[in-house]
Order: C-alpha cells, then structure tokens, then sequence
C-alpha cells in the first residue's frame, strides 16, 4: 500500500514529519472542492497528480516553500 510522507523543514532542520496511507487522497479528491484542489495544484501540491503516481506504481515528490510567522519553511509531500 502507498504511503504519503509529509516533512516541514525549518533552516534546513526537519522540523515535523508524518505519514499516513495513500487511500486518503482519494478522499481528499472527492471531498474538496475543486477551487481548493486547483488552488493545492498551482503551489505545487497537485493531489489528481498524486493519485496518479500512486496508481501507476510510481514515486512522486513536491515541495512548496512558504513563510509562515515571518519564518521560511519548506514543506515536502511524498507518495511511495
């Protein structure tokens, strides 16, 4: 079963991290409106991409920089 792998890098320190099983996202594909998948696909985070990947067998990984707080931090999703 496929895993997605959520990490929040703070100052190139891994500041969190969790997982939880690929099904999920198919969830999330259908219970989020599509202006929010949408919005999630142009910062880099593209579920319908995801899902595909997992699908298929293949690895996917993104990542998404962000200031939070006035703290840069880089947020990096993978599904495996």
């Amino acid at each position: 079963m496929a895993t997605v792998t959520v990490e929040k890098f703070v100052g190139g320190k891994q500041e969190t991290q969790f997982c939880f099983p690929a099904v999920f996202l198919g969830m999330a594909r259908v219970m989020l409106p599509r202006a929010a998948l949408t919005a999630l696909a142009e910062k880099g985070m593209d579920v319908a991409g995801m899902l595909s990947a997992m699908r298929s067998g293949r690895q996917y990984t993104t990542s998404v920089n962000l200031v939070e707080k006035g703290v840069s931090k880089t947020v990096v999703v993978s599904v495996v």
